[in-house]
């Protein structure tokens, strides 16, 4: 797997290429995103399309307009408190149909060993 650093904003949405091989992206922050909102399933930037696989860490944190959120197919992680403090968030959609999310188990590193 060839990871990149490359950050590049779409439609107010901030994406990071994750793999420039297999063409993936991390959606991990927002300029505006308020209302109901469909997060893309592919974004462009120079000609090259990439699959949105994750939702960061604390990727739409605060965001005090959002109301609904539909989430594609080709998600398969969310990252920690990806939707915290979103007081006005009432709903996650999900394209149902292929879906395929997988949990990561998280471990309180305080009780490891005990």
């Amino acid at each position: 797997m060839t990871a990149s650093s490359s950050t590049f904003e779409i439609s107010n949405l901030i994406f990071t290429v994750t793999d420039e091989t297999a063409k993936t992206v991390k959606l991990v922050g927002y300029k505006i995103a308020t209302g109901n909102y469909t997060i893309p399933e592919n974004v462009s930037k120079g000609g090259v399309t990439y699959k949105v696989t994750s939702i960061g860490t604390h990727a739409f944190n605060k965001n005090a307009g959002l109301t609904s959120v539909t989430i594609p197919k080709n998600v398969e992680s969310i990252g920690l408190n990806a939707f915290s403090y979103c007081k006005r968030l009432t709903e996650i959609k999900v394209d149902e149909e292929g879906f395929k999310l997988k949990f990561k188990e998280h471990q309180d590193k305080s009780r490891a060993g005990s």
